[in-house]
């Protein structure tokens, strides 16, 4: 893109201010820090000029003759995506304006993501993940690694919903870069490397806008070699930004707590990739991805969100969308069943998952015997063992026996929504009828438990 802004006639001098603006088409904002070169393509031996973009992307070139010129820059986002430099074509004559402005840019989302899955139909939705796997130890590419991508899939039927988990994967080339398209957009995506014994840890990933594009970069260690690794960092409230002494951070087998300062050192890490859990009294449980690499610790800051802050609009808005999204509100339409939207499980007077089930099916029984899945149904006043088949976002959860093991696994306040059946769960639900508990014992009926995204995770209160 070339403009003028002068009028545009015959100048008093022969060269001209070349000025202008580089602006990072992924993120909708200026690029600081590009390296802007300029070539006189009618003197190829001549070198190139270059400068660097300002904290407003700004750059520009003075006394420049009259010419043919190329003008383009390079960045570390566009070595990252494995893009060559964008270059325009300048021309300057002797009509040309005492300042001549010229556009460079990032390509936007969308042209990658068409580089990346060509051939792709005009209404196609979805988006693409491209990323660089690196070793944690020697910071080479890793070439011939796996990265894998899950997610949960609902497809609407005549009379319910299918729920499946879907798989794609992708091989890194020669120099390290993946690609992986077809990934539905707006809702959570599970990433993780692989290469012989070294992985990375599980990402969750939303993937942004239709046909968009999301860079990830993914590190791999042997998390089976000795743990030296260290991470470093501050934990703070995300509104006040006040250190929050006291708060545990903890990462594949290692933990830490907080200073009076707020700060933290986790030791003993495995290098590569790794997933975060931070916690504090009276604040939400947050997760963070660190790149822990040899000879360097990465320093973090852990915003977290406190309870008092976390309204219950959001979670009604999550909750409703997770509602339809996983099919809740077209089975309560159209099978038998008990089902407790979040607005229906925040009227109970309840404190605990298991009171609510154990209210709904009014005959149960929680029992603390050591009998399959510990509960037990009274017909009459004889009191029968029976197996209950327990789902969490659309997955048989086998380690579930107990009231106490559901409130544990499942808290109150982690819930967006609960469906229960008289017997077998709906044929969307993976291994229902095949579960062996249910030869064994009478089957006392199934619950399906819809969790929250972690961050809306809240104590279960009253006000």
């Amino acid at each position: 893109m070339l403009a003028a802004s002068h009028p545009a006639g015959a100048q008093a001098g022969s060269s001209r201010a070349v000025r202008g603006t580089v602006y990072d088409s992924l993120s909708s904002r200026p690029l600081p820090g590009a390296q802007v070169a300029l070539l006189d393509r009618g003197n190829p031996s001549a070198p190139p000029r270059s400068t660097t973009t300002d904290s407003a992307g700004h750059f520009g070139f003075e006394d420049v003759a009259p010419g043919t010129y190329v003008v383009g820059f390079e960045a570390l986002v566009l070595d990252s995506l494995g893009i060559a430099s964008p270059t325009r074509l300048l021309r300057i004559g002797s009509e040309s304006p005492s300042i001549v402005e010229v556009g460079l840019a990032v390509p936007s989302g969308r042209a990658v993501h068409d580089a990346f899955c060509p051939q792709r139909e005009a209404t196609d939705s979805t988006s693409a993940l491209v990323g660089h796997l690196t070793d944690a130890s020697t910071r080479g590419v890793v070439s011939g690694g796996t990265v894998q991508a899950s997610w949960i899939d609902v497809t609407k039927r005549t009379h319910d919903v299918a729920v499946n988990r879907i798989t794609s994967e992708a091989e890194s080339g020669s120099d390290g870069w993946f690609a992986i398209c077809d990934l539905p957009t707006g809702m959570p995506v599970e990433i993780v490397a692989m290469a012989g014994a070294d992985t990375s840890a599980v990402v969750n990933l939303v993937v942004p806008e239709s046909r968009g594009l999301l860079r990830q970069e993914l590190y791999l260690g042997n998390r089976t070699a000795p743990h030296t690794g260290t991470v470093e960092g501050l934990v703070k409230d995300e509104t006040t930004n006040r250190p929050i002494p006291g708060a545990r951070v903890a990462a594949d087998g290692a933990s830490a707590t907080s200073g009076a300062d707020g700060r933290f050192s986790l030791l003993n890490l495995p290098y590569g990739t790794i997933l975060l859990t931070s916690s504090a009294r009276g604040y939400q449980t947050a997760q963070q991805r660190a790149d822990v690499l040899a000879g360097g610790s990465p320093s973090l800051t852990i915003p977290l969100l406190s309870n008092a802050m976390m309204s219950d609009t959001a979670r009604e808005t999550a909750a409703a969308a997770i509602a339809t999204k996983h099919g809740f509100d077209a089975r309560k339409r159209t099978l038998d069943g008990v089902f407790f939207s979040f607005k229906d499980l925040r009227r109970q007077t309840a404190t605990r998952t298991s009171d609510v089930m154990l209210r709904a099916f009014n005959t149960l029984q929680s029992v603390d015997t050591g009998s399959v899945h510990g509960f037990a149904v009274m017909y009459g006043r004889k009191q029968v063992r029976c197996a209950i088949m327990f789902y969490v976002d659309g997955v048989l959860a086998r380690d579930i026996h107990s009231a106490v093991d559901l409130d544990a696994d499942v808290p109150l306040g982690s819930l967006a929504a609960i469906e229960l059946y008289g017997g077998l769960a709906p044929a969307e639900f993976p291994g229902s009828a095949h579960d062996a508990a249910l030869s064994e014992t009478r089957s006392c009926g199934t619950v399906v438990m819809w969790r929250l995204p972690r961050p809306l995770w809240a104590d279960w209160d009253r006000h």
